[in-house]
């Protein structure tokens, strides 16, 4: 990148950073109208449910005879009625896209928020990079020893950064995983259930069949858990960590249905390895949950060393 490209991008940083106050304060003004806008339209839709029951009462069939009697009168306040109820309606459209119309503006104010944030989150390795090629053109040691100090620290920041992304994306697969496992419990309890009133409680074909389709999704669950736990130990891996333990057996529930569910023998054979397999993936779950509070302290230190880091290279500045 030119000098020039380089001065551009910090104009543009330092520039951004000194209007995140003023952004933070649209949105605050955004959100206190989003609420009185919120509020109009909540009065104008009960106006609207107001102005329906009042059309109701002009329609009903127990006045029959009233409007026999009163004629004009009824057909007056039938239309008037109606009118009101369409006007109401309208109001309450209106009031709906006002709603819309504030939210966009609110979402839009966030946006620029995050843009200014991100360019201005740069504005430090910027600087510094504008500092280092000062550095480099300079003859005095001082200057070349500060530069080393720089580039040292500018390893570091990387280090630690690219370590933050492992990190995030293994808690991103553990808690896949730990999705799955939730998953296949949930479909191994239900197929217990139904295999214990199957058992127990004088089930029939139906009851047997229900239990089945349990099973088969409990199968599928349990092979969802050790596609994302093989991933979740290939992104641990990547940060020096692991799942200790085997995951579940994949298929032990689908050779279960290999067996003919005709006598209580059968179905309690059954039943113990739908206990088996819930017990092998309660001990992975415990397993992946202390996984992700290994991750999020490694998280918390790698981000409190970065933050250290990174205001070691500033002083420098």
């Amino acid at each position: 990148m030119t000098d020039g490209g380089l001065a551009g991008r910090i104009g543009t940083a330092r520039e951004a950073r000194d209007g995140i106050p003023q952004l933070r304060e649209d949105i605050a003004r955004l959100n206190r109208a989003l609420e009185r806008t919120q509020a109009q339209y909540e009065g104008k839709a009960a106006a609207y449910r107001s102005s329906l029951r009042e059309r109701s009462r002009t329609r009903l069939p127990a006045l029959h005879a009233w409007k026999l009697l009163l004629g004009g009168r009824y057909r007056r306040e039938r239309n008037a009625a109606a009118a009101a109820a369409q006007l109401a309606e309208q109001a309450s459209d209106a009031a709906v896209q006002g709603v819309l119309d504030a939210r966009t503006r609110l979402q839009e104010a966030n946006r620029a928020l995050e843009r200014a944030t991100s360019l201005a989150d740069e504005l430090p390795a910027l600087e510094a990079r504008q500092r280092m090629a000062e550095l480099r053109t300079s003859d005095d040691p001082a200057a070349r020893e500060l530069l080393d100090r720089f580039q040292a620290l500018e390893a570091e920041t990387e280090g630690l950064r690219a370590r933050l992304g492992e990190l995030a994306e293994a808690d991103h697969a553990l808690h896949q995983a730990l999705s799955h496992v939730g998953h296949a419990l949930e479909r191994l309890r239900s197929a217990g259930s139904w295999g214990t009133y199957d058992t127990f409680f004088g089930g029939g074909l139906i009851s047997s069949a229900i239990k089945h389709d349990r099973i088969d999704d409990a199968d599928r669950a349990t092979r969802a858990v050790v596609a994302s736990l093989e991933q979740a130990r290939q992104e641990l891996a990547d940060v020096g960590m692991t799942v200790e333990g085997a995951g579940p057996t994949v298929g032990s529930t689908a050779r279960a249905l290999d067996i003919w569910f005709d006598n209580i023998f059968t179905d309690i054979h059954v039943q113990g390895r739908i206990r088996e397999q819930s017990r092998a993936l309660a001990v992975l779950q415990g397993r992946l949950q202390d996984a992700v509070r290994r991750v999020e302290a490694d998280r918390t230190a790698s981000t409190t060393s970065l933050a250290a880091a990174v205001a070691r290279r500033n002083e420098l500045l």
